[in-house]
């Protein structure tokens, strides 16, 4: 997790190391009960990245992996980098997306660098809308699932950006608990990447 720079419109240079550690991660999570059934739910629907293991590892890496720019042509982002670590740009911070990622920062960085400044939703223990400043940069509003695994949330989120990101939202229900989780892809030389997933929370109805 070090090595991502947040600030957007710094160049990034992707090295040795930290594709050891890419490779690391896609290698962990698809040794979970998630990715198998993950695997099998593409299967299923004779979705094209399911044509074999290596071939889902090679797409995953590139959906959420290959970087792009976001400011000026200059390679400082990445879908991974946006939903999972956050970044800052025009004074704002973007994405982070994920509870553990959070938790770190709060935890680590608490009095000097993060302040968490209070939750403005919750449901069911399972997501939560937060506020909060991060190097001095603001967010107002930003959401994700709580105590979930990172496998979780990379299939949930790897699922609606391949199934729903041109709809008005992909609808799941965890735990009896109703979200929408918005999808926004990243068109780069002709790829298609992920550009920001987060979730909301919905709206209960009797």
């Amino acid at each position: 997790m070090d090595n991502y720079i947040p600030k957007v419109g710094v160049q990034e240079t992707i090295t040795q190391k930290e594709m050891i550690e890419i490779d690391a991660f896609l290698l962990a999570i698809m040794n979970t009960t998630i990715a198998k059934q993950f695997f099998t739910f593409l299967t299923s629907k004779n979705h094209p990245y399911a044509r074999d293991r290596s071939t889902l590892v090679k797409n995953l890496k590139q959906i959420w992996f290959h970087p792009y720019s976001r400011s000026r042509g200059i390679l400082d982002s990445s879908g991974f980098e946006h939903v999972f670590m956050g970044e800052i740009k025009n004074n704002k911070v973007g994405g982070l997306h994920n509870w553990y990622r959070f938790y770190l920062l709060e935890s680590r960085e608490r009095n000097s660098n993060f302040d968490y400044k209070g939750y403005i939703k919750k449901r069911f223990g399972i997501i939560s809308s937060v506020k909060f400043s991060w190097r001095g940069y603001y967010k107002k509003i930003g959401s994700f699932f709580m105590g979930t695994s990172p496998e979780f949330d990379f299939f949930t989120f790897t699922l609606c950006f391949l199934f729903r990101r041109e709809s008005s939202g992909c609808n799941i229900e965890i735990n009896g608990c109703p979200t929408t989780i918005t999808v926004y892809d990243f068109r780069y030389n002709n790829k298609i990447l992920v550009g920001t997933v987060y979730p909301h929370i919905e709206t209960m109805t009797k």
